[in-house]
């Protein structure tokens, strides 16, 4: 039978979806060569602990371990090993959690460094058929257009749904009614109601839709050691459309490390430790604007007046479409500064870095060039490009210290500069 929560049941599950959203920022933004599977599992419980769950695999059948991390030609249910990840790897990390006996469920796709394994076309036709079977979640609408449109959408592309992958109610048991295949015709079995809460889950390969279970009796991996790619989510059917409850709310923003941000921003919060100083780094929030049109107006806009040859307002700096800002504060939550970044080509393009006058010279526009290489390798991109004022000479200064090189000819006073990402890094 399927269920239909109620408002209060809805609470409980946006919560549990709220916290895998945080476990799984927690594990992207330790997802590099070097680092383990176990110590990835870790991360991720001791997130979900904190937020207040409980991971929901652990004991699930009897299963070993608080998620589910699967490489490669694994197709899921991947116990976490010492296994270290490598550049190339293609690494699948399902989570689920529990709050108030409510769960949530939801998996990404993660492509570390270097694509070796040329997965990049697989995961866009995995996260294309997500986003075409969410346009079908909406009241009065069959269960099985869901599974129409995962079928059309990845055989469209060239690749093959696993067979015994199904999409699943969730509520008070991780497992519930319905059961959604990733295949078949149209305007099929039950309708979609306002309250109903299931996943999503088009689980694909670029090989054969078959999997066998490997020795540890949990893992299972494709028949022919072709790749795969899951990618999850937990929704809730409302009265317009769908609700993604496994998702940070507030950015509006959907993809894969490795894409663009899948759970959010994709850098997420984060803590750097900088100078023997402590800052937290976060996504903006609509209530920084008027904060970062200050810091703007305080320190661009007279270089920019002359760099540019004309007057520039500040919403040119701090209002940038289709782009990323990340806000800087101190322990004591003053704003340090921020950075706004996008993804031009084959690079990660800062568009604005600026760093409060009391903050400066403590390594922050270090660390801020840092992170956005760290981002360039997990989308597979090529350098990290910004554009410098000729008249800021000490800007210049410390991007050519950090290994930027100038790419163009000087334009209306300024200077594109760009640098490599190196892949082959030594994991200390």
């Amino acid at each position: 039978m399927i269920k239909i929560r109620s408002a209060a049941e809805i609470d409980c599950l946006r919560e549990a979806g709220r916290i895998n959203a945080m476990a799984h920022q927690a594990a992207s933004e330790i997802l590099e060569p070097g680092i383990s599977m176990k110590e990835l599992a870790e991360t991720i419980k001791r997130v979900i602990v904190e937020q207040g769950g409980a991971p929901s695999f652990h004991q699930l059948y009897g299963f070993p371990a608080p998620a589910c991390i699967s490489v490669n030609q694994q197709v899921g249910h991947g116990v976490p090993s010492e296994r270290k990840i490598e550049i190339g790897d293609l690494v699948k990390i399902d989570i689920g959690v529990e709050y108030k006996g409510y769960h949530s469920d939801s998996a990404s796709t993660y492509i570390v460094g270097h694509d070796r394994q040329n997965a990049a076309s697989l995961v866009a036709a995995c996260k294309q058929a997500f986003q075409q079977a969410v346009s079908c979640a909406e009241p009065n609408r069959h269960l099985s257009d869901i599974s129409h449109a995962i079928q059309q959408t990845v055989e469209a592309s060239g690749f093959t749904v696993v067979k015994s992958a199904f999409s699943h109610g969730i509520g008070q048991k991780l497992h519930e009614d319905p059961q959604i295949p990733q295949f078949g015709p149209a305007g099929l079995g039950p309708r979609m109601r306002p309250g109903m809460v299931f996943t999503i889950e088009p689980v694909i390969t670029n090989g054969s839709p078959y999997v066998k279970t490997l020795p540890d009796g949990w893992t299972t991996a494709t028949v022919d050691n072709s790749l795969s790619v899951h990618f999850e989510h937990t929704i809730l059917i409302t009265e317009t459309g769908a609700e993604i409850l496994t998702r940070i709310q507030g950015t509006g923003r959907e993809s894969v490390l490795g894409g663009d941000p899948w759970f959010g921003q994709e850098s997420g919060l984060m803590t750097w430790q900088v100078a023997n100083e402590s800052f937290r780094v976060r996504p903006k929030k609509d209530t920084d604007h008027e904060r970062l049109l200050q810091l703007a107006k305080k320190h661009m806009n007279p270089i920019l007046l002359e760099a540019w040859g004309r007057p520039v307002q500040e919403d040119e700096v701090v209002c940038a479409d289709d782009s990323i800002t990340m806000v800087i504060e101190d322990e004591a939550g003053r704003m340090a500064g921020f950075y706004i970044y996008t993804q031009q080509n084959q690079a990660i393009h800062i568009s604005s870095m600026i760093i409060d006058s009391d903050y400066q010279g403590k390594g922050l526009a270090a660390r801020i060039i840092a992170e956005c290489e760290k981002i360039a390798r997990t989308r597979s991109l090529s350098a990290v490009e910004l554009w410098v004022q000729n008249n800021n000479r000490k800007a210049y200064r410390l991007y050519d210290k950090l290994g930027f090189q100038p790419i163009s000819a000087p334009y209306f006073n300024t200077t594109g500069m760009r640098k490599p990402v190196c892949y082959e890094e030594t994991i200390s």
